[in-house]
């Protein structure tokens, strides 16, 4: 599924490269997919072996971009396997990106839970508290605390061109 919002929105004229970028974009998820399902699938298998639970842990850390709990090193070979197939098996969104350009709008950042690890969220100028030392400390995105039915899902950043974001692309007769 792919989700604009209103200011998203442009007639069909306009659409080729969002199209194009939407593609790219949906490729990637279902590459990242077939690499969750495979992991998940070796994690399934009794008994879960090293090589299985190390390529896991690679998935989620370095595809996923999941941090895992400092316990998990402690934990015995079934216990990591269970532990990790929980991180794989949640929905994955992949969020295009653009370079901002000063314009209104949402951007990535990384979004605190009281009982949970942090997860990243693309999150509206008006939910961030500028005045807040806490949500201007961390690098490149920045943790807030606020509610979420995305906090479960596994969320991919992918930096896209300004090209494919439709409120920069210009009707004809326009002025950029």
């Amino acid at each position: 599924m792919f989700i604009s919002n209103i200011d998203n929105v442009v007639p069909d004229h306009l659409k080729d490269p969002i199209v194009a970028w939407r593609k790219a974009l949906g490729g990637y998820l279902v590459e990242l997919q077939q690499h969750v399902f495979q992991h998940i699938k070796q994690l399934s298998s009794i008994p879960s072996d090293a090589k299985s639970v190390h390529q896991a842990e690679a998935c989620i850390l370095h595809e996923l971009l999941l941090p895992l709990p400092q316990s998990y090193r402690e934990l015995a070979l079934p216990d990591q396997a269970t532990l990790l197939k929980q991180y794989l098996d949640r929905p994955i969104r992949v969020c295009g990106v653009v370079p901002n350009t000063g314009d209104p709008g949402g951007g990535p950042f990384w979004v605190a839970h009281p009982e949970d690890a942090p997860s990243r969220q693309i999150v509206e100028q008006s939910q961030v508290n500028p005045d807040s030392e806490a949500q201007k400390n961390s690098l490149p995105l920045e943790r807030i605390s606020i509610p979420s039915i995305w906090s479960a899902a596994s969320v991919i950043f992918k930096a896209i061109p300004l090209i494919s974001w439709s409120s920069s692309i210009p009707e004809p007769g326009l002025s950029a």
